[in-house]
């Protein structure tokens, strides 16, 4: 059995827009090819900690999407009826981030105002 995705786009190296979940490269990523999250960073972290914690947790809503079967699934609404096509889903943790750098005064501009507008939307 293998375990490429199903997904042509997502077998492509360039589907990883963070670290690739490999391991020595993407911190919480095991010598047998598992994931693990990494335990919630104190108010005292380090630079490094952050940063690792950051690229573990982007990869882990990447793997979590590289199991949709094609990419038409993201734009369609899914069956189980979600509010958002999963698209919304891959987004909003992103645009989260950028939000939470703008306020902390990290960044002073977003990146994609339309972008961001679309996806800072609550999840319910």
């Amino acid at each position: 059995m293998s375990n490429r995705s199903p997904c042509p786009v997502i077998n492509s190296s360039s589907f990883w827009t963070g670290q690739p979940p490999v391991y020595g490269v993407c911190p919480g990523v095991e010598s047998n090819g598992s994931i693990k999250s990494l335990p919630q960073v104190k108010t005292n972290a380090s630079r490094k900690e952050l940063l690792d914690y950051f690229d573990n947790s982007w990869t882990l809503t990447e793997v979590l999407f590289d199991g949709l079967i094609n990419e038409e699934a993201y734009y369609c609404r899914p069956y189980h009826k979600l509010r958002h096509p999963m698209i919304f889903y891959y987004g909003h943790p992103a645009v989260l981030y950028i939000n939470k750098l703008r306020v902390a005064g990290f960044i002073e501009r977003g990146i994609n105002p339309e972008l961001e507008q679309l996806f800072e939307t609550g999840v319910d």
